[in-house]
């Protein structure tokens, strides 16, 4: 009689699927959602489970929209757990990619960053006004008048890339310069 040995991936998923049970739904997509996330795998929300796809108002929110499911928002804490930033200068970005996107306040300043900061439950920062001023001078943040600052492109570049520092690596990549016409 010939036995079967169980290949590493079924063994992986018998844990899961034991480690989820345990779970209500909403924090079993937080799991599952956060995991990807930190192996830079993408989820297809648009299939079920059999494998079928969903339509219209059945569609679970995907990975890159930070909602959970049945459509409540993603905490503070939960954000910065999920992106990881290893700086303060990447932790300043993912606070003002939260006030932008999940806040609608696209205008902020540095106090208000600090006190979402404290909400996410995330370590104080030594000095929160340099840790901003860096994240303007690495350009993720920009002036927008009266002392507030907002989110650059580079900035949300930046945060959709997070948690993986080699993406992150890879934005930071100096790009050849052309070489200038002689007159």
């Amino acid at each position: 009689m010939k036995t079967h040995t169980m290949q590493p991936e079924v063994a992986a998923l018998g844990t899961v699927i034991n480690a989820l049970d345990l779970l209500e739904e909403h924090k079993r997509l937080w799991v599952l959602q956060t995991a990807a996330s930190r192996f830079s795998l993408t989820i297809n929300p648009a299939v079920s489970g059999s494998g079928t796809p969903l339509r219209g108002a059945d569609t679970p929110p995907g990975l890159g929209t930070d909602k959970l499911a049945g459509g409540a928002e993603i905490s503070p804490e939960s954000f910065i757990r999920a992106k990881n930033p290893t700086t303060d200068v990447q932790r300043i970005a993912c606070l003002a990619y939260y006030l932008t996107k999940h806040r609608n306040t696209t205008r902020f300043k540095t106090k208000q960053l600090t006190d979402l900061n404290t909400e996410a439950k995330s370590p104080n920062f030594s000095n929160a006004a340099v840790a901003v001023n860096n994240a303007r001078k690495d350009k993720y943040l920009t002036p927008a008048g009266g002392g507030e600052k907002r989110l650059t492109n580079a900035g949300e570049d930046l945060v959709n890339a997070l948690p993986d520092q080699e993406k992150v690596k890879a934005l930071h990549r100096p790009r050849k310069k052309r070489a200038r016409k002689k007159k």
